[in-house]
């Protein structure tokens, strides 16, 4: 969702799905990344009981090295933005139900309202990209909104990352 937003300020731009990657790989991966290059973590809420917690969650179980300042927190799961980036027409074109706030939209849920014309959920997934609205996911879901102002923010004054 934000990498044609990066790519308009980065050359490189890398995005990786760590939760299938060994810890020790991930924590080579982030060591490598801190010596020269800027980055952020995003990771779900998951269970924690607020953002210091997940932050905690994140560096004793995942990577060590991530700093906690790097690290932006989807409320509920990433899933959602998905959802939030439809606007009425859009998720009817696609068939599926228009939800205005879409902060407690999970996995499961989303995949669920999947029409059985799409054969993979990766497929879904493109075919809701194709119509996806980042003012509308930021008027939707308040942690993509968050994340997105933090990337933002980030790519405006990088030193401060």
């Amino acid at each position: 969702m934000f990498e044609k937003i990066l790519l308009d300020k980065y050359s490189v731009v890398h995005i990786r799905k760590y939760a299938s990657e060994r810890r020790l790989k991930l924590g080579q991966f982030i060591r490598l990344i801190n010596r020269d290059d800027e980055y952020i973590f995003v990771v779900d809420m998951d269970n924690a009981k607020n953002d210091v917690e997940r932050k905690n969650c994140v560096t004793e179980n995942i990577a060590d090295n991530v700093e906690h300042k790097k690290i932006v927190i989807i409320k509920k799961e990433i899933e959602s933005w998905y959802q939030a980036g439809l606007n009425q027409k859009d998720s009817a074109s696609l068939g599926i139900e228009y939800v205005s706030d879409t902060e407690l939209v999970t996995k499961g849920m989303l995949y669920n309202t999947m029409p059985s014309k799409f054969i993979t959920k990766d497929d879904f997934l493109i075919e809701i990209m194709k119509n996806f609205s980042v003012d509308e996911a930021k008027k939707h879901n308040k942690s993509f909104h968050s994340c997105y102002d933090k990337i933002m923010e980030d790519v405006r004054n990088p030193n401060d990352v």
